[in-house]
């Protein structure tokens, strides 16, 4: 505003701000453009490009990631600007030029190819972002939205008491369990709204999200709070469980609707005389909202000529209703299950109307149509898929999804067409999978595996596949972008998760996930971890009309990658919420990296400083194997055309392959939460993938090189330990092994042990018996003599009692190695 004396006048914003001359014919010009901060230089006819330097005071780092793009690190994360793009507009065409970011010390200039100097040329590079919104207790994300101007809405259950509400916010509630609904600005910077919403009698948890293009937030979940905020006139303004003498019966759904601005639009309970939630939420073009989940009602909204209008014989049902836009009334409602406890758990919406929901339960007699892919229910707990019509009043399509085990389904995406891609979770060995999928068996070893399918707008099954590891998943979201490409997300506890390119290696404490499948559901386009140095749960994904891709979910924030600094004035609680936009490159890197493990144990987690990795990828070296060069006494950094940074520090390289590498951490990772990796094969960079750092990673080479069995051990006398050959009761073996971390005095990263130098952090080793475990007594653990420095070597005096084959495990500090074993003779 303008105040003119007693006056006030409202001015317009400003769309853009114009830099004149910044250097001698280049003007820099900010906007703001698809939820982007962008600057432009526009290079006026004869000025020349070259004069432009970018420097960035305070900065920690500046770098260049495999993508072009520029990577400036910060205090608490770092911001990424892609690699920037070059155009003229010539006769009213627009006219590409090559472009590229070049790096001259800290120094960032622009390298352009030919253009026509006679017209002007615009450079444009792009921000995205990574941050989290915290209080003083756990902010759980169950749902998120994307409006069309790039706005990110969050929504979820939270403990704190201390969230940063705006002005104008509903009333906070007093009770213990409440929820809260945030939108935050395209670039990720501030929070526009943050409102709590509940009651002050009893718990509300919001249990799903929808946002429509002009950005109102839909809600829905559980509150047993008989003050929950309604609006007058909404379709049910009564809690009409609120009296039930049992407490879990008192809990209803609701429906809410919040504006752009986050003020309250309508407001209504959804429920009737026993218990209610909603687990689902989609809204259509014109502003209705379509309601899944589940209830114990008899008396429940049910709408006549509905296809199921009276509740099974099972103990809940699951349950559509559709909501007008206004909020005033009930267009639909229907029961929809069998004589077991049936429950949606996700819903989507097409153009037209037509309602599609995943759910499981245990019904064995829950409605299927004529056609239906799986007519029957397996042996135990399986999901179902439906198509419901506009009106509500019969199934275009139902099917059970599932086989002889645990089938829990977890969300529905549409496409364009009307393709429904559904995701979840079985321990199914027999579950459907179809020829030529990704993966069509369970990992050995495996727990709940994830699966995703996808069915045609004509209710055929296009394709069924199996994406996972050996321990085990949980996904917990789905999205579709504009190419029919199914991105997942949820929590893995398998290091050795499939990934494609990926931006984050397994960091060991269970990792979100985020990947995406391609439209035949054949192979992976992009798969990466998600978290840091502790656990993190990625529990939303959305996709927008550019195919850019939003992940929320929870994490301690500790090592979790951040592109900024927390949201202002937002205090972490240690279980936060994150939020991550993705954009992707047109092409992917010519070299690209795709796990690290271990070079003892071959699995995959955090790393120590001096460790001995194992880096796959293709390709990340020559076609043959080349083994280590010495240079100066020192392994060498560079070995035929193969380099690895880790955080700009080049790696000593045991070996070197196209589709396999072997380097030494270098010791300056000590006292990093994380780092970044990098590969370099004939000049071609990787992309850039983080790994979490931490002070200890021991893990024992075995005789086989599988990272389990029969240990790489010595005896006595220097022979090599085996069955044929075992240890003499309570004699001294030799371990070699990696992953011990700093040792004293201080080693030297790529140089040759010479001496005695020990581990740091304590060292101990405990020997497995038929009666439980015996410590033996370590008389060396640090430094290999003659070896690279970085290997472990551990001189252990075998306990009294321990003899055939023997599995042994080394402490160092509070980590412990994978088990390895050594013979051990009767005398």
């Amino acid at each position: 505003n303008y105040f003119l004396g007693k006056s006030v006048v409202q001015a317009p914003h400003y769309a853009r701000a114009r830099y004149p001359n910044v250097y001698p014919g280049i003007d820099a010009v900010f906007y703001e453009k698809n939820g982007h901060l962008e600057y432009d230089l526009v290079v006026a006819p004869g000025a020349d490009p070259d004069r432009v330097r970018l420097s960035f005071p305070g900065a920690e780092s500046v770098k260049l990631d495999s993508t072009g793009g520029l990577v400036i690190g910060i205090a608490g994360g770092e911001v990424r600007q892609a690699r920037p793009v070059a155009y003229q507009m010539i006769d009213g065409k627009r006219v590409e030029a090559e472009s590229n970011f070049t790096l001259e010390n800290r120094l960032v200039k622009f390298a352009v190819g030919r253009y026509d100097r006679r017209a002007a040329l615009i450079i444009d590079p792009t921000v995205v972002y990574s941050t989290v919104l915290g209080g003083n207790s756990l902010v759980a994300v169950r749902g998120i939205g994307v409006d069309a101007a790039g706005n990110l809405y969050a929504a979820g259950a939270t403990d704190a008491t201390n969230l940063p509400v705006t002005a104008g916010a509903l009333p906070t509630p007093t009770a213990a369990g409440r929820s809260y609904v945030a939108k935050l600005n395209p670039s990720g910077s501030a929070i526009v709204y943050l409102t709590y919403l509940g009651g002050n009698e009893e718990t509300t948890r919001i249990g799903a999200m929808a946002v429509d293009s002009a950005g109102n937030a839909y809600l829905t979940g559980i509150t047993r709070a008989g003050d929950f905020p309604v609006t007058p006139g909404s379709a049910q303004t009564t809690h009409r469980s609120a009296a039930a003498t049992v407490p879990s019966d008192r809990d209803d759904a609701f429906v809410t609707k919040l504006s752009p601005e986050g003020s309250l639009i309508y407001s209504t309970f959804l429920g009737g005389e026993r218990a209610e939630g909603g687990e689902g939420i989609a809204v259509d073009a014109s502003g209705n909202a379509y309601i899944g989940g589940m209830t114990t009602s008899r008396t429940f909204v049910i709408t006549p000529g509905a296809f199921q209008s009276a509740h099974a014989a099972g103990g809940f049902d699951a349950f559509i209703v559709k909501v007008n836009a206004a909020g005033s009334a009930f267009v639909y409602g229907t029961f929809l299950g069998g004589s077991g406890d049936d429950e949606v758990r996700g819903i989507a919406v097409d153009n037209f109307g037509v309602v599609t929901a995943v759910g499981d339960g245990p019904s064995k007699d829950f409605p299927t149509t004529p056609g239906a892919l799986q007519s029957t229910a397996g042996a135990f707990y399986n999901g179902f898929f439906v198509r419901l019509n506009v009106s509500g009043t019969a199934l275009l399509y139902s099917t059970y999804l599932g086989s002889n085990g645990s089938d829990v389904m977890r969300g529905v995406a549409l496409d364009v067409s009307g393709a429904a891609y559904i995701t979840g979770e079985t321990d199914s060995a027999d579950f459907l999978t179809t020829p030529g999928a990704f993966q069509r068996s369970l990992r050995s070893g495996a727990a709940n595996r994830i699966f995703v399918m996808k069915f045609s707008a004509a209710n055929t099954l296009v394709y069924s596949t199996f994406v996972g590891g050996s321990v085990g998943e949980v996904p917990r979201s789905i999205a579709v972008d504009r190419n029919g490409n199914a991105v997942v997300v949820g929590l893995t506890d398998s290091s050795d998760f499939p990934t494609a390119t990926p931006r984050q290696f397994f960091s060991g404490l269970g990792d979100g996930f985020l990947f995406k499948l391609n439209a035949g559901g054949s192979a992976l386009l992009d798969s990466t971890f998600l978290g840091g140095a502790s656990v993190a749960f990625a529990t939303s994904v959305k996709v927008d009309s550019a195919d850019a891709v939003y992940v929320a979910g929870l994490t301690s924030l500790r090592g979790f990658p951040l592109s900024a600094s927390p949201l202002p004035g937002v205090p972490q609680g240690g279980r936060d919420g994150f939020f991550t936009k993705y954009t992707y490159p047109a092409t992917p890197p010519p070299v690209a990296l795709q796990a690290m493990v271990n070079a003892a144990s071959f699995i995959g987690g955090p790393i120590a400083p001096g460790e001995v990795v194992t880096l796959f990828g293709t390709p990340i070296g020559p076609a043959n194997l080349t083994t280590l060069q010495l240079e100066n006494g020192n392994v060498s950094t560079a070995l035929a055309g193969t380099r690895v940074r880790f955080d700009d520090v080049e790696a000593p390289i045991i070996y070197a392959s196209s589709g396999q590498t072997s380097v030494v951490v270098p010791y300056s990772v000590a006292g990093k939460s994380f780092v970044e990796v990098v590969a370099e094969y004939q000049g071609q960079l990787s992309q850039t993938v983080r790994a979490t750092v931490v002070p200890a990673n021991p893990a024992f080479f075995t005789a086989n090189s599988s990272g389990s069995g029969q240990g790489a051990i010595l005896n006595q006398n220097g022979s090599i330990n085996s069955r044929s050959n075992p240890a003499a009761a309570q004699s001294v073996v030799v371990l070699y092994g990696t992953g011990g971390g700093l040792v004293t005095p201080q080693a030297v990263t790529g140089g040759l042990a010479s001496g005695i130098a020990n581990q740091n952090l304590a060292v101990s080793v405990e020997f497995s018996t038929g009666a439980g475990r015996r410590a033996g007594e370590v008389l060396y653990a640090g430094s290999a003599p003659g070896l690279v420095n970085g290997v472990l070597q551990v001189n252990v005096k075998l306990p009294a009692g321990v003899t055939g084959t023997v599995p042994l495990r080394v402490r160092v500090g509070t980590v412990v190695s994978p088990d390895v074993n050594v013979e051990v003779g009767l005398n």
